[in-house]
Formats: C-alpha cells, sequence, structure tokens
C-alpha cells in the first residue's frame, strides 16, 4: 500500500533556518502500531535557505549562513549604532537591514544573502551574497541630498569603492542607488563563510573611506 506523504514545518526551528534537536539526514519514516505506514517529512519553514549546487541539487545553506553572520558579528553592530537595525528573514532575503528616517524619507544599506531573483531588478544566482544602499521615495529631498549632488554621500561611496571586484553598480534613478553581489551557489560548505564574510568586510570599507556614514548621520545643511 502506497505511504502517505505529509509536509509539516518543525516548530523546534531556530534562527536562520536552522533545527535543534535533529540531524541532517533527512525525512524517516514513522510506523504506528494499528495504522497503515505514514511517512512524515519535516521541512524547513523557510524554503528560502535551499539553494541549488554545482550539481543542480537542494542544498541546504542554513549552517554556513549561520556561520557567516556570527563571523561578521561584531561589524553587524558596533560601527552602525546611530542607525535602526532589523532582522530581515525571508524567502527571498536573509541578513540584516540598517536605516535612518528624515521625515517620511528613509536611507539606508541592507547586507545579506539573496536567497531567490526578486531580491534586485536584475538576474541573480542564488545564494548570493548582498550589499546595497537605498534612499525612499524616489524624487524625495533626501534622494536629491545623498544621490543628486555631484559631490553626495552615494556617489562617494561608489568612487571609494571602484577598487572593490565587483564595484558597486550606480544608479541615481532608482530606489536602490548602490549594490555590490556575488554568486555562493557553487561555493563549497566549508568556505562560503570565509568568502560570505570577506565580501561583506569588503563592502562595509567604502562607508568609512568614504565619509558615507558620518554624512548620513550628519545632512547637509541648505545654505541660501
Amino acid at each position: 500500500m502506497a505511504a502517505e506523504v505529509e509536509h509539516e514545518d518543525d516548530p523546534r526551528e531556530g534562527e536562520g533556518g536552522q533545527t535543534r534537536g535533529r540531524g541532517r539526514e533527512g525525512p524517516r519514516p514513522v510506523h504506528r502500531a494499528g495504522t497503515r505506514a505514514r511517512r512524515i517529512i519535516l521541512t524547513p519553514r523557510a524554503p528560502r535557505l535551499i539553494a541549488l549546487g554545482s550539481l543542480g541539487k537542494p542544498v541546504d545553506r542554513a549552517e554556513e549562513i549561520r556561520a557567516t553572520f556570527e563571523r561578521i558579528r561584531r561589524p553587524l553592530q558596533w560601527p552602525m549604532e546611530d542607525f535602526r537595525r532589523r532582522r530581515v528573514a525571508t524567502k527571498a532575503f536573509d541578513g540584516y537591514r540598517f536605516t535612518r528616517t528624515r521625515g517620511a524619507a528613509e536611507v539606508g544599506f541592507q547586507v545579506g544573502f539573496a536567497l531567490d531573483g526578486s531580491v534586485l531588478p536584475e538576474p541573480l544566482d542564488p545564494p548570493e551574497a548582498v550589499a546595497f544602499i537605498f534612499v525612499r521615495p524616489v524624487g524625495s529631498a533626501l534622494h536629491r541630498e545623498v544621490v543628486g549632488r555631484p559631490r553626495s554621500a552615494v556617489r562617494r561611496l561608489v568612487k571609494e569603492g571602484e577598487s572593490l571586484d565587483p564595484p558597486y553598480a550606480f544608479d541615481p534613478r532608482s530606489e536602490i542607488v548602490a549594490v555590490r553581489h556575488r554568486s555562493l551557489g557553487r561555493v563549497p560548505p566549508e568556505l562560503f563563510p570565509l568568502i560570505a564574510s570577506d565580501f561583506f568586510l569588503l563592502s562595509y570599507r567604502p562607508f568609512w573611506s568614504s565619509g558615507f556614514l558620518e554624512r548620513i548621520r550628519k545632512p547637509r545643511r541648505s545654505t541660501r
């Protein structure tokens, strides 16, 4: 007799999609006396952490993502104390968002992992390490100040990051005004946290060397 298959969320799932108290050996059949055989498959609540490996097979990257954030834990906290910090964990993205508001407008940056192709308005090969700056709404006074001026904070950051590989791509007409990303889909698990954390730390460097953070903290005053 064919076994029934059920997909359930595991309530014991921890941060980053990691499940406590269960190995990664895969689903196990469960048989109960007096009933027909049923096969219960426990799947992570966040399929966002599942990506395709180099052989086209699903690979769970939850452990590697957790290890990456542990390696860069201090840079995620200390240098950004003047920004509101939020953990973002969705099917499409796993990472952090830092923001500052001015009236109804908002400027900030986001670092983490794109887990499908919907995070950025360009082709992606998930999972990808991404770092981007956003200013919204487009056309606001904040957007014109931070992005549109010839020597604006974002333009200085992009200029400072030209030596990065890849550099920050600049789009002054968009909400996401500067972005860099790198695919990690074919990186071996043992190298994933090293390569990803290196990407993020290098992404941060122009934030300080260009004066971007200081200019965002201290808005430019109008001189008329």
